[in-house]
Formats: C-alpha cells, structure tokens, sequence
C-alpha cells in the first residue's frame, strides 16, 4: 500500500499500536498475542475494554471496536509496509541506555509532562535522543490538530469559537514546523531503519526507507488537501483556505500541492468525467443547452475549488478543466448553430472561458464570444428605436425602399425600427442617417 494511502485523518485513531496500547518495537509474535488477549478482554465489558484497549491513546474519540483491532491487525499482518508506517506515526521510545519518563507519563495520562520532557531532550540531548524526542512532538501536536480539526469539521458547537481556532491554528503550526524540521535530519532516517532492520520482515522492499522518506511529504499534504476538500464541500471557503495555508508549508513546489489536492477531489473529478462523457447524449438539439447547464452547475464547486486552489499547478488538473471546457463548448456551439439561443450561449460560453486553461482553447472560446456578442448586437439594433433608442422586444419596423441610381431597376428594402410612440417623427429625411441606409446612400443607391 502506498504511503498517500495511508494518510488520512484516521492515520492515529486506527494506529495498531496506539489500539493495542503498545510501544513500538513490539515484535509481530506480541502484536499478535495482544490482539488475542484483547479478544478476551472484550467478553468482560466496556470498562476492561477501555483500560487495556485504551491506554494511550490519545484525544477526546470513541473507544475502538473489537472489529476496528481486528481490522488492524489484519492490515499489519497482511501489509508490512502498514506496520512500518504505524510505528513510524507513534511515539518512539527513548533511545537505548536512556531512562524514558516521557512514555511513562504519556501511558499515565500526564500528557503535559511527557511534552516537557521531550521538549528539553529535544533542545540539549545528544543527536539520537534529540531526534526521537523531535519525532515524538511532531507525532504529538499532529495527533492533537487532527484530533481537534476532526470536531470542528463535524460541527461541534465549542469548536467553531475564534479562541479554538487560535488553539487549533497552534497545533498545526506545530506539528509542521516539527515534522519540515525532520524531513532532511539524516540522523531521524537512520533510527527509523534501524527500527525497521529490527523487525525483519522479508517481505519488505529494499527500497522501502528510500520511498517512505520521499513520500512522506506528499502524505503528510495528502490529509491536509482532504480537509481542505471537505470544508470547501461545506461551504466553509475559509477553513478551507486556512488548510491551503498549511498545504503552502509543508509542501514547497505548487506541483506538490497541486497532486495533494487532485487526490483529494479525485472521486468527484472521476463522477464530472462519466457525466461529461454521457452529456447531451439520446437527447434533442434543442436540450443540449440545457444539458450543458445541468452539469455545470452538478459540479461548480468543484470547479471552483480546482481553479482557486491548483489551477496550473497540476497538469491532470488542468487537463481535466480543459476536457470539461472543451466537450462542453462544443455542445454549446452545435446548439447555437442549430436552435439559436445566443444570449443563453453567451453565459455559459463565457463561465467556460474562465475554466479553461490551455491557450489554444481559450482563444476558441473567445472566438465564439465574439461572435456570439456580434449577432446580441445585431439582434438589438434591429429591435431598437431608431428615434429614441428603446429597446424593444419585437419592435415594430417601417420599410424603406432603396433604388439604384442608374436605372432605378434595381431596388432594395431595408427595415428600420420605429416604436409606436415615434411613428409621427418618421419620414425619409430623418432616416437617412440610418446606418445601413446611409452605407446605400454612399455606395450610389437613393431613396427616390
């Protein structure tokens, strides 16, 4: 399983070790005993329950099923690289010939004075130590801003307060300054192998350290782009941009956040592309428009939330704006040039210029506004006074005949637009200067 995979707003809630209450460096063969034991424990009722289950796990949460360990556990078993992961995302015991009170206060409860402690191991402690209990913070305020950005998400009322969101902006900041910090510290890499050497595992690849490491970024933007995608589904545009600010520091190339946030929309990208691939199809002319219309607005917001957040910062994402602009310009010109409707065409031709992002297509699109614009025009100088310049929707009309000044054989009708309230003002010296009587007028044609 890919680390993006893993890395979701659960990563600490479905962790085994923080399920079974073990530290890391449990072997497979204690892992599996502890889920047995567990098995046991769930027959004598919730209050066992808790305590064995429940022992440092972390923020306010329901206690895990019996179905949720076992869950775990199979992915554990079945996937190595899963079991790496969760240790990896728990908290590390002290290094080897240290005393770790941290741990034991955090099993305690005492969470505050775990933090002190690895916050002064992590400021004067030699290399290894400083770097375990580095990794123990990251893995500390990222448990408590996903655990508290969880509650806000849901709605909870003493989680919208401005003095939460300062508690919960804190959090993060946090957790990412520790974990960039770690990104690059050799010495954290050579500890997590050397965890990873110690399990064993044959079934792990040689490359295993080597892509965790590259990857790990990605992941860790990968749960910030799923919030930021779900606050956007809400409503809630700007918690959304808060988790944008976020995606901004942890992940440096707009490339990188541009990929976090396509995986995070990938679902309703896939359900635009089967609607755009079935749009106008078994259906008239006539409705096509209309079609059009149905599945712009189906999947507004999420057209919104890719041009706010990563237009032309991910080459799929722009391709998928693109395929939407285009499919969906061509069913409107083919509308257009079988029913009419050039206002209504106008609209949309317009929403999807503001979608689309290859310049080729741009400049089809501005042709066809262009066009569009000329024949509105045209349509409402023919229904517009010539005297008072009211618009009018079927305006009546006088016709004026022309004549070719050399034998006045050859005649020509033109319509102007006169409103009933100037029908009184009409006579063919005022007329002259309408504009397609006076280009006849100046190429040699009169009204006599």
């Amino acid at each position: 399983m890919r680390l993006d995979e893993v890395c979701n707003a659960n990563l600490y809630e479905t962790n085994v070790y923080a399920m079974l209450g073990l530290e890391v460096g449990a072997t497979p063969r204690m892992v599996r005993r502890r889920g047995e034991d567990l098995e046991g424990v769930h027959m004598q009722g919730r209050i066992a329950w808790r305590r064995e289950c429940g022992r440092i796990l972390l923020g306010q949460r329901p206690d895990p099923t019996l179905q949720d360990v076992k869950e775990a556990l199979v992915k554990v078993t079945k996937y190595p690289e899963c079991a790496q992961t969760d240790a990896f995302f728990w908290f590390w015991p002290a290094a080897a010939g240290s005393d770790d009170h941290a741990l034991r206060h955090l099993q305690s409860g005492k969470r505050d004075l775990a933090f002190e402690c690895w916050k002064k191991t992590a400021d004067g402690a030699e290399e290894e130590s400083a770097v375990i209990a580095r990794h123990n913070l990251a893995v500390l305020f990222h448990l408590y801003a996903l655990d508290a950005e969880k509650r806000r998400l849901a709605g909870r009322v003493e989680c919208q307060s401005d003095s939460f969101l300062n508690v919960l902006d804190g959090f993060w900041t946090r957790a990412i300054g520790e974990w960039t910090a770690l990104f690059n510290r050799e010495s954290l890499w050579r500890v997590f192998s050397e965890m990873v050497r110690r399990a064993n595992d044959p079934r792990l690849k040689e490359d295993f350290i080597t892509s965790f490491r590259l990857r790990l970024p990605a992941a860790l933007g990968s749960i910030i782009a799923q919030f930021l995608a779900a606050y956007e589904r809400e409503g809630r545009t700007d918690d959304a941009k808060r988790h944008f600010g976020y995606l901004e520091k942890i992940l440096n190339s707009a490339e990188a956040r541009g990929e976090a946030i396509r995986g995070a929309y990938a679902s309703e990208m896939r359900k635009t592309e089967m609607l755009l691939a079935n749009c106008g199809k078994d259906h008239l002319p006539h409705e096509w428009l209309d079609d059009v219309k149905v599945l712009l607005a189906d999947c507004r917001p999420l057209v919104e939330s890719l041009t706010t957040f990563a237009r032309g910062a991910d080459q799929s994402i722009n391709d998928f704006l693109d395929g939407l602009a285009s499919i969906c310009h061509s069913r409107v010109r083919d509308y257009v040039q079988r029913c009419g409707g050039h206002s209504d065409a106008l609209e949309t031709e317009t929403y999807l210029l503001s979608i689309a992002t290859s310049a080729s297509l741009r400049r089809e699109i501005e042709g066809e506004i262009g066009k569009l614009r000329e024949v509105i025009q045209a349509e409402r100088e023919k229904n517009t006074c010539w005297y008072c310049k009211r618009y009018q929707n079927m305006m009546p009309k006088f016709s004026v005949m022309l004549y070719k000044t050399t034998d006045n054989k050859e005649t020509d009708t033109i319509n102007v637009p006169v409103c009933d309230g100037c029908r009184g003002r009409f006579s063919l010296d005022t007329v002259a200067d309408y504009p397609e009587i006076r280009k006849k007028l100046d190429s040699g044609w009169s009204l006599t």
